[in-house]
């Protein structure tokens, strides 16, 4: 049998009230780069889905900031980890203010 198997994680984070906090990112992001060795280990491609939530009422910016460190983290700990990010997919989140965020028309 030719072909490849994939597999994905996915870590939620969400912003709001303090959060994300550097904890909670590093432990997120570091299952997602130990979840990403097991499986290239394994003979797999892992899919990693580091997801900033859309829910909330936070800016554009906090969501690039929430995001920027989310990905920074990932692969710091991909790299710590020995995974082949070639043989890696990332699915990452986009970048948009929360789904209740107000919007002022200035």
């Amino acid at each position: 049998m030719l072909g490849a198997k994939f597999t994905k994680w996915r870590a939620v984070i969400k912003i709001g009230n303090n959060l994300p906090t550097d904890n909670c990112i590093d432990a997120n992001m570091k299952a997602l780069a130990d979840y990403a060795k097991v499986v290239q280990d394994n003979g797999m491609v892992p899919m990693v889905e580091p997801e900033v939530l859309m829910e909330g009422d936070h800016s554009i910016e906090e969501c690039f900031t929430a995001t920027e460190r989310s990905l920074k983290s990932l692969f710091h700990h991909l790299k710590e980890n020995g995974v082949n990010i070639k043989g890696t997919i990332l699915k990452p989140n986009m970048v948009t203010s929360g789904s209740v965020a107000l919007y002022k028309l200035e």
